[in-house]
């Protein structure tokens, strides 16, 4: 009896041994590399994000606000005033770059905010001296930059007792915290920190010191340009 015909091999039947192996190969090794990215994203916390951007150290001193490390090459102490438009263009402008600065090491920064007038000048003043007394140097950081940032402008009549809770409170400050500071006057901050300013030899504000002494000239946007371009150049 003739043998029976055999069924004709499908593709797979006649893949050679050799090309298995190496499909199984590569199979083994995606799964290898597969428990491998997990442990490390496990040990990571789950996570592959970059670190964030260093923050510069804070501390409170007297009637100021220091920024950066005691250890930075470079020392700039800002006389600024809440309630000036100038200090106001000069904080707005030169922020960004000194706050990085400050965080790399590079410069270490101290705002010395004072009053030349009363209205908003002093009412600011006497908050942010609250603040920077009774809470973090953080909220004071924080609260410094509300002040400026919504500073009125001249023919605006000065912000109610409200709005300024309200911006201490939107900078971090407790409500209990953000109260004291509406309500509250300090006249010994105030006029501690005119005599610093003047024993300064400082007349306007801004007014800018590099390592002790006087720097630039011009307006806010203008000192803040020059401070830039030296503090880069260094």
């Amino acid at each position: 009896m003739p043998p029976e015909p055999t069924a004709p091999t499908s593709l797979e039947d006649e893949e050679p041994p050799r090309s298995r192996r190496l499909l199984f190969g590569l199979v083994a090794l995606g799964v290898v590399s597969a428990v491998i990215a997990g442990v490390v994203i496990f040990s990571s916390g789950g996570s592959t994000a970059p670190p964030e951007d260093p923050e510069a150290k804070l501390r409170t001193s007297g009637e100021s606000l220091v920024v950066g490390s005691t250890d930075a090459p470079t020392k700039v102490v800002v006389y600024e005033d809440f309630g000036s438009r100038p200090s106001r263009d000069f904080e707005t402008a030169s922020r960004d770059f000194l706050r990085v600065e400050a965080a790399q090491g590079k410069v270490l920064v101290e705002y010395r905010p004072f009053s030349l007038t009363g209205g908003y000048s002093r009412r600011a003043l006497d908050a942010w001296a609250a603040v920077l007394e009774g809470g973090a140097p953080k909220q004071a950081l924080a609260f410094h930059d509300e002040l400026f940032d919504r500073q009125p402008a001249s023919s605006s009549a000065a912000p109610a007792a409200s709005d300024l809770d309200a911006w201490a409170i939107d900078a971090g400050v407790g409500k209990a915290l953000a109260s004291d500071a509406v309500e509250r006057e300090d006249p010994d901050f105030v006029e501690t920190a005119r005599r610093s300013a003047r024993a300064a030899g400082v007349e306007t504000a801004p007014t800018v010191l590099v390592d002790g002494k006087p720097f630039g000239s011009g307006d806010g946007v203008e000192l803040a340009d020059q401070l830039q371009r030296k503090i880069l150049a260094d």
